[in-house]
This record gives structure tokens, C-alpha cells and sequence, in this order.
């Protein structure tokens, strides 16, 4: 059977046959020289089981051999036959070891179903100092130090751990849809368990889908008390819980005006067309004029909204759509004889249009420095208007002497001028350059022509002005 953690105050204590958390018990009884080694017993109470350990003697470890070892059968009520001793019973003498009598103890539930209940000092033991408290069975020491005592007699309990039980969730018998989630001792939601221990405090929380409510809630055994989300109730006996949900109500509302007939179905099923649906509900509306009428408008909102609209009047109309809020459809039928109507053709033209407004008249890359390398850059504006699908926007040198590059005379300059307009990479204007290219009709398009020059460290330089004449074509390629 599966099982599942319960929060408790048990330490480290597992569950499914492993061996649970260990308790120290050390017994010590001063040394002196008018006292002999001192017996120490350990009796057994409770109805678990479990195994008391002698594993240190005043404080030093018995090398790996227990000094006793024995267990409790809490279904015979006494220490289990020879588990170490013939009598069954757990006891040792306590060695003198370093002016220090005592030995160390520990417990340990040897199955799953019990639980250490703690050690108690039996009667008779005369006391200097004591930390055993039944009030504190989990305490990770237990030290008893006594005085002029022929023994000492400590008591191991072991009992029972708290049952499980089966504990179920009932399916939804509601047509709607949702979720129901548990808490166990103050924990996180989550799906829950198919059992519980006694005395596990359980919270459930119904939660319903988008669309759907929660409409009733109970329980059996020890959630008999659970009516409404969240509820919580401590495990005592088989129990279970059922959730009910169904979909929501939607209100659906129709007006219409004028003379005409607007008919309603709710999932291809004849029904009024003002009342309240299921959530989800496919509703259709049709719309039918009287004779000599047209729908000259039909509206809807909420979930009619954008599928119940007629833009222009017509003989009928109808639409459908999917109801998840409240929503309406109006509906405006009008006399066919009340209007007239008259086509006309209105009309212009545009004109094929290429215009370029430069500022590039006189760009300027300032002084060219000898023996420097550098790139000298200015900018001018352009304003670009076409009536053409295509146009294109070039520049180009289009003298014969040098072309592409900055001349004085007989002189040039070795690197060619370049160009471009919003690209990333400048061209050199030896050949025509493509600046960009609209794909649409545009108007006072605004651009920036850049020019760069590059002068080498290694250039001769002749002194003057450097210039050519730039051309910047706007042509329609496709009109």
C-alpha cells in the first residue's frame, strides 16, 4: 500500500521498513572506590516494537560489538527470547572506564507501524541529574547520573504508529468541469492522496474551469462537515469528498425593430431568442424581413460582437456565434420604398511626376592634410518625389577624364570619390552607383547623400582645389 509523508515532529524518522531516527539514553553513575560496577537494565512498555542498543561504554565506543542488543516484541509484551541473552532480558554491567560508570543507549523502531514514545527512569533509582522525559521522547540525549544505587533501571517505549485511511475524491457528476486539490498539515495544494493518517489535518479546495461553477460539495466520515471550498477537517476514519460542477448560465437578449420576423436556435434546436444558456452554447439568429422590407442593420454584443454585423441593408440576415458572456443582438428592419438610389462615377488623374530637390549643389570635404591617412566625409539633402511603382535614386561622374575621382587639371586624386545613402558601405563613383530604390509611389521623400574621400599617407598632393561634377539621377523605371 502506498503511503505518504506525514509532518510531524518525528525527526528523521522514514517510513516503509527503514530504520527510524536514533535517541541516545547514557546511564552514568559516578566512580569511587567503596562502589562496584553498577548493573544497567533496560525494561520495555508499549504495543510497537523496536531494538535498545548498548553502543558506548562511559563515553568510549565498544568497537563495534554492542554490549547489548535487544528487541522489544510489543505484541508478547516482553524482550524477544534470545535476542542476546538466554532470559530475553536487556541488561549489562556498567564498567568503570576513565573514573566514569555509565554506558550509552539507543533506540531503534525496527519496522514500519511503530515509533519510539520516549525513555522514562524507573522508580527506585536514587538521582543526582537526569535529561530522560517521557515529556520529550525525540530528545537527542538521555542522561541519568545516580548516587549509591545497586542498579539502574531505565524504560524504552515503543508504540503503535497513527493508522492510514483510504481517503477518495468522488468523480464530478455535474456537467461543468474543475479541479479539487489538498493540503496536508498546513503544506502546499496539490492532487490528493488515496490515504491520510489519523490525526493528519486535510484541507480540500474546489476550483472551477473557465465557464463553470462549483455547485455543491460534501463529504463522507471525517469530512461529513465539508460544504462549501475550502474546507478542513482532521483524518479520523475512512472519508471522502465530492465536488460538483456545472456550467455557467449566460444571458442572451435580441430586440428588434421595424416589420419583420428574427427567429432564434441554440445548438441547432428552435429556442427563444431572449433568455439564459448554457456557457458554450453555439447560438444562430436569422433575421427575415416582411415583404417590401430589407435588415437595414443588424448589431451584436459580447459574444455576438464582430459576427452578428451587417454593413449595408439586405434581404435577410442571420449569424452565429459561441456564448460565453452576456451578450445581444438588435436587429433594424426598413421599407424597402422608403429610399432611392443613384450610382455616379467620381473621378481624377495623376500625373507622371519625377521630381529631385538637391542641396547638393556644393559639398564641401574641407582641407586634404599630405602624408596623412585619412577619410575627409561631408553630407547633403535630397527631397525625392515619383509617381512610378519603381524609381531609383544614382549618382555618377559622367566626364570622360578620370572618372570617378576628385581632378585639378592634369592631377588626380589616386582613390575614387565615394558615395551612398543609407547604406553601411560607401561605393566608388568609377561607374554609376545605386543610392536606393523605392518599390512604391513616393512624396517629399527625404534622403542624405554622403560623400567620403580617402587620402593615403603616400599621396601626392598637388596644391589647389580637387572637384568633379556629381550627377544625381530620380528615374521611374517601371511608371
Amino acid at each position: 500500500m502506498k503511503r505518504t509523508a506525514k509532518q510531524s515532529g518525528t525527526g528523521g524518522r522514514l517510513r516503509g521498513g527503514l530504520l527510524m531516527a536514533t535517541v541516545a539514553a547514557l546511564l552514568l553513575i559516578p566512580a569511587a572506590s567503596a562502589f562496584a560496577d553498577v548493573p544497567a537494565k533496560v525494561a520495555g512498555a508499549g504495543e510497537g516494537s523496536g531494538w535498545v542498543k548498548g553502543v558506548e561504554q562511559s563515553g568510549k565506543p565498544t568497537g563495534g560489538e554492542p554490549l547489548l542488543e535487544c528487541h522489544w516484541n510489543g505484541a508478547l509484551g516482553e524482550f524477544d527470547e534470545g535476542a542476546t541473552t538466554a532470559s530475553g532480558e536487556c541488561e549489562t554491567t556498567a564498567k568503570e572506564v576513565s573514573s566514569i560508570t555509565g554506558i550509552t543507549l539507543k533506540h531503534e523502531a525496527d519496522e514500519p507501524g511503530s515509533e519510539f514514545g520516549g525513555w522514562k527512569i524507573l522508580e527506585g533509582t536514587k538521582l543526582i541529574a537526569s535529561s530522560c522525559t517521557e515529556e520529550d521522547p525525540n530528545a537527542n540525549n538521555c542522561a541519568v547520573v545516580s548516587f549509591g544505587q545497586p542498579y539502574i533501571e531505565v524504560e524504552a517505549t515503543f508504540n503503535p504508529e497513527p493508522p492510514y485511511y483510504p481517503f477518495t475524491v468522488s468523480p464530478n457528476p455535474g456537467n461543468g468541469e474543475g479541479s479539487v486539490e489538498c493540503a496536508v498539515n498546513g503544506g502546499s495544494f496539490g492532487p490528493c492522496a488515496s490515504e491520510y493518517q489519523e490525526g493528519d489535518e486535510v484541507e480540500v479546495t474546489a476550483t472551477p474551469n473557465t465557464g463553470s461553477e462549483l455547485t455543491a460539495l460534501s463529504g463522507t466520515g471525517s469530512a461529513t462537515g465539508c460544504s462549501a471550498s475550502p474546507c478542513s477537517f482532521t483524518m479520523e476514519e475512512e472519508s471522502s469528498v465530492t465536488a460538483e460542477f456545472s456550467l455557467e448560465s449566460v444571458s442572451l437578449s435580441v430586440t428588434e425593430s421595424g416589420e419583420g420576423t428574427v427567429e432564434c436556435e441554440v445548438s441547432s434546436t428552435p429556442a427563444p431568442c431572449n433568455g439564459t444558456y448554457t456557457y458554450g452554447d453555439t447560438i444562430g439568429v436569422s433575421a427575415t424581413p416582411d415583404a417590401e422590407n430589407v435588415v437595414g442593420e443588424m448589431t451584436g454584443s459580447g459574444s455576438a460582437s464582430g459576427e452578428c454585423s451587417i454593413a449595408s441593408e439586405g434581404v435577410s440576415g442571420s449569424c452565429s456565434f459561441e456564448l460565453t458572456e452576456t451578450s445581444s443582438v438588435d436587429v433594424v428592419f426598413e421599407s424597402a420604398g422608403t429610399k432611392a438610389t443613384s450610382e455616379g462615377n467620381v473621378h481624377g488623374e495623376v500625373p507622371v511626376t519625377t521630381s529631385l530637390v538637391s542641396a547638393c549643389s556644393d559639398v564641401d570635404l574641407g582641407e586634404f592634410l599630405p602624408g596623412v591617412n585619412a577619410n575627409y566625409t561631408n553630407n547633403c539633402g535630397i527631397t525625392a518625389t515619383s509617381t512610378g511603382a519603381v524609381t531609383t535614386l544614382t549618382a555618377s561622374d559622367e566626364s570622360a577624364v578620370h572618372t570617378g575621382h576628385l581632378v585639378q587639371g592634369s592631377y588626380f586624386l589616386p582613390s575614387a570619390l565615394e558615395t551612398k545613402v543609407g547604406a553601411e558601405t560607401y561605393e566608388g563613383l568609377e561607374t554609376p552607383v545605386l543610392l536606393t530604390t523605392y518599390n512604391t509611389p513616393v512624396s517629399n521623400q527625404n534622403e542624405t547623400v554622403w560623400f567620403r574621400q580617402h587620402i593615403g599617407a603616400t599621396d601626392g598632393l598637388h596644391t589647389g582645389p580637387y572637384a568633379k561634377t556629381i550627377t544625381l539621377t530620380l528615374e521611374q523605371t517601371t511608371p
